[in-house]
């Protein structure tokens, strides 16, 4: 899927801000974040809608989902409390047509809102890629401390 910005970002033809990786899902930081740490878990199949996605995809996406959100509330970052988001469909505000699971840290009155359509409520202007790098870093630490020594199979 060339036009797809998840299936570039896999491929190597677009910039990341990487947390973990493996041979089914990837987690990296969102550009548009609605707060700092607010972070994607993908399939690295392409699929557009959950029903695309096979069984043990969906139970491995969401153990490494699982992982990331102890992640953040164990690093650095502010992160009192965690949402999940996934929108499943263009009606359901599904802007990039790549499955992906929002992991969003947050606080008491961080300012964190659903959009009017239904979607997450981000910043308008992508935060460099710089400070992306050292939260990842930071995240991406704190992920392989805890999970090191564990294995999520498909």
């Amino acid at each position: 899927m060339r036009d797809c910005i998840f299936c570039q970002i896999i491929n190597g033809t677009a910039p990341v801000s990487l947390i973990h990786r493996d041979e089914v899902v990837w987690v990296f930081l969102s550009t548009l974040p609605a707060n700092p740490g607010h972070t994607l878990v993908i399939p690295r199949q392409h699929v557009s809608l959950l029903q695309d996605m096979d069984e043990p995809t969906g139970r491995h996406l969401f153990t490494i989902t699982m992982r990331t959100q102890q992640a953040l509330r164990t690093s650095s970052l502010r992160c009192e409390a965690v949402t999940l988001f996934l929108a499943d469909g263009t009606a359901a505000s599904q802007a990039i047509p790549h499955l992906h699971l929002h992991v969003i840290p947050r606080f008491i009155d961080d300012g964190f809102t659903l959009n009017a359509k239904g979607g997450v409520t981000t910043r308008h202007i992508p935060v460099p890629r710089e400070q992306l790098h050292t939260t990842a870093e930071g995240i991406r630490q704190t992920y392989e401390a805890l999970w090191r020594d564990h294995t999520a199979s498909p």
